[in-house]
């Protein structure tokens, strides 16, 4: 038996080699007869080797690709059926052998060849279901329009589930991975599936964007709750968005808004889950590029109504009435990236938000604001809700530091705007990461400000030395851990405030609270460094 199955095996391949090497010609008997054999052999691949199945799928693969004939033409539709139950059932065993790895720590064992009833060498049948697909997208793309969301969505899971066998900076659905990086990543058949991925890829990005477009919205649909393949599709999204496709761009901005791009953004409020917040992030951030790169080939004008389109999305959930109030969390997120992106060209749609700050970190404030059905986001520590309070936090605080960099955009009344609830921030140590916040994040925020309108500077450093008199030892630490690294930046510029800055420090010098008192020294110690050991005279003579 298992000789005649190998018989069986080598005859297929035998086949695909014959057939590759037949002369291009017209419809003939023999090649009709030879392809539907395939198909009816691949018809029944769950009960078949999975070899001579592989082997049948490059055959029909050569037939396709050699050979225009009717009778191909014909079997193609029922033909890409099947390579994509294929690829499906490939990438569910592989998922469920990779549990099992995990369950109980050893590798299951591969064999070269598989004899009848046994799935094994799974990756063997992807490939040659891939090379299937892939020639039929090349000679018969036309014909199978009606499956581009089928087939979007089967690469973007193949291509989601050879990324977990390369490195990250390899990811097939990242904007720097190249097919050359890949060759040496994985089993023997990797670099073969990725380059297959590479070609249908290629194949799906010839079609036109409006023709292609309807079938991404099923596939956002399809893939709105799988992490990898969805950050997959909005990378090959993100391709489509050339010069060569802009008129079409500019024809369906609106639907791809409210059909793709806001839909996308809404998986924060489905994952739920706080082991997950890193995963959500990496799924926005490809939302974002892809969102970016529509953006790039359109004008100011165009842009405009789509950024206020996302605003007002998120704004709706300010209202502390509305749960699960998750879309702020992104529509910060989704701003940061679009900055990084533009620069100084995406201030002018910035004004807005500038004027929600305020209200986010007031209502993002677990000290501040006491009662917590007044909190955006309120759940206890390491809860999905306090992970994205300290999250959303970090982003709106480095959105302000962003656009603070630009004169004149953070105008005077921009800076009194948000001044207060930076300020604010250092009180907030309920929440947790408050010291990172403070040292990574708000200092520079802060520095920021006082440097784009200098007349403010004077308040806004009497309020946080009016925090280092708090009863709180955490709040009196990390303000002196924000005036240590703002007087770092700022220089010789604080010498002419040291009258006003000198009595706050002394009265710390023997704080009840140890940390607190080495933190004073730190500042101390600075501050003499930069001006002269004079200032230890100074601050002897306020404390006796």
């Amino acid at each position: 038996m298992q000789f005649q199955i190998i018989l069986c095996q080598s005859a297929a391949f035998s086949l695909k080699l014959i057939a590759k090497r037949l002369p291009v010609q017209g419809e003939s008997t023999v090649l009709s007869e030879a392809i539907q054999k395939c198909f009816d052999t691949v018809s029944e691949y769950k009960t078949l080797d999975n070899y001579l199945v592989a082997n049948m799928l490059l055959l029909a693969g050569e037939l396709i690709r050699s050979h225009n004939m009717k009778s191909t033409m014909m079997l193609t539709l029922p033909l890409i059926d099947i390579c994509l139950a294929i690829i499906a059932e490939c990438i569910t065993l592989q998922k469920e052998a990779m549990r099992e790895e995990l369950k109980t720590g050893k590798r299951e064992r591969i064999r070269q060849q598989s004899l009848v009833g046994r799935k094994l060498s799974a990756d063997n049948l992807l490939f040659c279901a891939l090379t299937c697909v892939q020639r039929i997208l090349d000679r018969y793309g036309a014909f199978v329009i009606d499956k581009y969301a089928a087939i979007i969505v089967a690469y973007c899971r193949a291509a989601a589930k050879l990324n977990d066998h390369l490195r990250g900076d390899q990811s097939v659905y990242s904007s720097g991975y190249s097919l050359a990086d890949s060759q040496s990543s994985g089993g023997p058949n990797k670099p073969n599936a990725i380059m297959r991925l590479n070609l249908i890829r290629k194949s799906l990005l010839i079609v036109e964007f409006r023709v292609i477009f309807p079938h991404f919205t099923q596939a956002v649909g399809q893939l709105k709750d799988e992490e990898k393949p969805f950050c997959c599709l909005f990378n090959l999204l993100g391709s489509y968005f050339t010069p060569m496709n802009k008129n079409y761009a500019m024809q369906l901005k609106d639907k791809l808004a409210n059909d793709v791009f806001l839909p996308a953004m809404a998986y924060r409020v489905r994952e739920r889950n706080p082991g997950h917040l890193e995963c959500i992030t990496h799924v926005e951030t490809s939302i974002f590029a892809a969102f970016n790169s529509l953006t790039e080939i359109l004008t100011e004008q165009q842009i405009r109504p789509l950024v206020q389109n996302i605003i007002r999305w998120a704004e709706s959930e300010l209202d502390l009435n509305v749960t699960p109030r998750t879309k702020i969390v992104t529509l910060f997120h989704f701003a940061n990236s679009f900055y990084n992106s533009f620069q100084s060209l995406a201030l002018p749609f910035f004004g807005k938000l500038i004027e929600l700050v305020s209200k986010v970190l007031t209502t993002c404030n677990y000290s501040t604001t006491t009662d917590s059905s007044k909190l955006l986001l309120y759940g206890k520590k390491d809860s999905i809700e306090a992970l994205e309070a300290d999250f959303l936090i970090r982003n709106v605080i480095d959105l302000v530091r962003k656009c603070a960099q630009h004169k004149d955009f953070m105008t005077h009344e921009r800076a009194e705007m948000v001044m207060d609830s930076l300020v604010a921030e250092l009180e907030n140590t309920k929440l947790a990461g408050h010291e990172q916040r403070c040292v990574d994040h708000l200092t520079e925020a802060l520095y920021r400000v006082a440097d784009a309108d200098a007349d403010i500077f004077p308040e806004m450093l009497n309020k946080i030395m009016m925090k280092t008199r708090d009863n709180r030892p955490k709040i009196r630490y990390r303000t002196l851990l924000v005036m240590e690294v703002l007087f770092d930046k700022i220089g010789d510029g604080i010498q002419p405030f040291l009258p006003n800055v000198l009595p706050f420090i002394s009265e710390l010098l023997e704080d009840e609270n140890k940390q607190v008192e080495e933190q004073c020294d730190k500042v101390l110690r600075l501050l003499q460094h930069k001006f002269g050991e004079n200032l230890t005279e100074t601050i002897e003579g306020m404390t006796e």
